[in-house]
């Protein structure tokens, strides 16, 4: 119940069908079955791609297959229904068989033959930067194994590829001081790798530019450059060796150099992958050592002149005075003029070369020459001395004195005298101050011995002049070649003057007084004349007020008592009043007149305020009689007043009469 059919094509349908016979014959066929060949075996099986990790394939379409199922080293993986297939999950850099069948409704058609293919090789590991210069970057990887090749990449973008066993590679062309992204992968007869992960590789920083000097000292240098783009730090020589000095600023400076000397100085720039080129050398220098052995050696009233000992390496010196900068010279000598006559300057000398200038010297005092002495007047003379004095010269330490011109005697004093010399008789003195920077200007002046003596006549004209009860005032006619006048009263001791008049106070009344007077001068007293003059007499009083004892007007702490005389023919009316004296205060006072007692008191505003009483007492005429008073303020004094009716205008007593 069995059958076959042979020799038929392959995947391809056939109807089947089939009867039964006996021996009276065949049977009815049946009902026909659609039976179909295996399909072929796939043909043209080929590598198409591959990673490290997976192989992609293809083969040819075989006639009336529905699906094909992929074979790795003999064992099924997958089934798929196109002409593509791919193996995934591999071993990079492996080699494995590949085999593909067809199958349809009827079954599995053969397997192909095996096709061995490899997969890709595995990414490189340890891609490491080696060196750079500005433009250049080179790196190297771990060899991979089967890499027949290996690609390179910046910054995702293919570049080159380099043949195995090289594990080398470079990028050139490239910006200075710029980071790149290096990647690196392996290929092989099977096709690239997976790119290795991304590196960070910078070339070199470039060139620093625009290195400058920017000041110094006499053991130190400072400069500048331009900053460098990506430089992290700069490195700095001197004369082509390394100082071992880093900075990641764009300045820098060497210290402990010798003054005024020349450096070689270059900068390079350092970045993560190392130093740039080093730049041109500059040739700076240090600044000159500080000026030694500045001296004076002349002057004159409006200059001074100096000289000092040469700096090393300086091309010129600057001068100052008293701090201030003044000129500058390429010599070591200098002078400041327009100077003040007998000022004392400090003077200062600082060295200078291209660098700048060095450090002024300590300050050395100098001076002009003294002026000319002023005030130089004769002060006293006999006949064979003259003496003399002047106005002391600020800053001078000494004085010389000449008399016509013979050789000086000297002096600290701002005084001098001659003696030994002729009477009547004319010398030439000139005096000049000096001070350590010599011999200022002089003053001369002709001063003269005194003659001999001759007695000097008695004044004519003495006259009195005029004439109070208390004093006389009178005047006489100048007598030549006085230098004064001596005034006698009554034979006392007396008073001296220069004018030609006089006066004595304090004197009685209606009394005669005997007035002397001499002239004088160097040669002593002259001759006198006299004159009998008389004070003024006291006139009769109208209303007569005496004190007979105490002070009037009476003041603070004192008492006063008196009579009073009415002459006239009718009453007066007497008040007692406080008058102030220095401004502002109270004071009170009173008293009693003919037993009638007066009192006032009043504070005062103003000096020369006046309060009056406010009762009076009334003398009758003719009648002659006592008062009494005194003062109890501190700022005034008690007075007496008299009016001819009641309130009416007063008449002050100010003094007794």
């Amino acid at each position: 119940t069995t059958g076959s059919l042979s020799g038929l094509t392959a995947s391809t349908a056939y109807d089947v069908q089939v009867l039964a016979s006996n021996a009276s014959g065949d049977g009815v066929l049946c009902t026909a079955v659609s039976m179909s060949t295996l399909p072929a075996i796939p043909a043209g099986l080929v590598f198409t791609s591959a990673t490290t990790t997976s192989i992609n394939f293809s083969w040819t379409a075989v006639t009336g297959a529905i699906s094909y199922k992929i074979y790795k080293d003999g064992v099924y993986i997958s089934t798929v229904t196109t002409t593509t297939g791919s193996l995934s999950g591999l071993l990079a850099f492996t080699a494995y068989n590949v085999q593909v069948l067809a199958t349809n409704t009827s079954g599995d058609g053969g397997l192909s033959n095996a096709v061995s293919m490899t997969t890709a090789p595995a990414a490189p590991t340890g891609l490491a930067f080696t060196s750079a210069t500005a433009s250049d970057i080179n790196f190297s990887w771990t060899a991979v194994a089967g890499a027949t090749g290996y690609k390179i990449y910046k910054n995702g973008i293919y570049v080159s590829t380099v043949t195995a066993p090289t594990t080398t590679g470079s990028l050139s062309g490239l910006t200075v001081s710029t980071a790149y992204n290096v990647q690196v992968l392996a290929t092989n007869a099977s096709g690239d790798g997976t790119l290795c992960t991304s590196v960070s590789m910078s070339t070199l920083p470039a060139v620093p530019t625009g290195l400058a000097f920017t000041s110094a000292t006499a053991t130190s240098i400072n400069f500048s450059w331009t900053a460098v783009a990506g430089a992290t730090a700069y490195r700095i020589y001197n004369g082509g060796s390394d100082t071992g000095i880093t900075t990641t600023a764009n300045n820098g400076s060497l210290s402990g150099l010798t003054a005024s000397t020349a450096y070689g100085i270059q900068v390079l720039a350092v970045n993560g992958s190392g130093s740039g080129t080093l730049c041109p050398a500059v040739s700076m220098s240090t600044l000159p050592t500080v000026p030694t052995g500045l001296t004076f050696t002349s002057a004159t009233p409006s200059s001074i002149s100096f000289s000092w000992a040469a700096v090393a390496g300086a091309t010129a010196y600057k001068i100052y005075k008293d701090g201030v900068y003044t000129s500058t010279v390429t010599t070591t000598t200098g002078s400041l003029s327009l100077l003040t006559i007998s000022t004392v300057y400090g003077v200062q000398i600082l060295a200078s070369n291209a660098s700048g200038d060095g450090a002024l010297c300590s300050s050395v005092s100098m001076s002009t020459l003294l002026g000319a002495p002023t005030g130089l007047t004769l002060t006293s003379t006999t006949t064979s001395s003259i003496n003399f004095s002047w106005t002391a010269v600020s800053g001078a330490i000494g004085y010389k004195i000449f008399k016509n011109g013979d050789s000086p005697i000297t002096t600290t004093a701002a005084t001098g005298s001659f003696s030994g010399l002729t009477a009547s008789t004319n010398y030439t003195i000139r005096v000049l101050a000096y001070n350590a920077s010599g011999d200022g200007l002089s003053s001369s002046v002709v001063m003269s011995t005194a003659s001999t003596p001759v007695m000097l006549p008695a004044p004519t004209g003495l006259t009195l002049t005029s004439n109070t009860t208390s004093s006389i005032n009178f005047s006489w006619t100048a007598v030549a070649g006085a230098t004064g006048y001596k005034i006698f009263k009554n034979g006392d001791s007396p008073i001296t003057t220069t004018a030609v008049s006089g006066s004595f106070s304090g004197l009685t009344a209606s009394t005669s007084y005997t007035i002397r007077v001499l002239a004088y001068n160097a040669a002593g007293d002259g001759m006198s004349t006299s004159l009998a003059m008389s004070t003024a007499s006291i006139p009769a009083p109208v209303i007569g007020f005496h004190v007979t004892a105490g002070t009037y007007p009476a003041t603070v702490g004192t008492s006063v008592n008196g009579t009073i005389v009415n002459t006239r023919t009718t009453p007066i009316y007497v008040y007692a009043a406080v008058q102030s004296l220095t401004g502002s205060g109270s004071g009170s006072g009173g008293g009693s007149v003919n037993g009638t007692g007066l009192s006032v008191n009043g504070t005062f505003t103003t000096s020369g305020q006046y309060f009056v009483s406010s009762n009076y007492a009334t003398i009758a005429a003719g009648a002659t009689v006592t008062f009494s008073g005194g003062y109890g303020g501190a700022v005034g004094r008690l007075l007496f007043a008299y009016s001819l009716t009641p309130g009416g205008a007063l008449n002050y007593w100010f003094v007794s009469n």
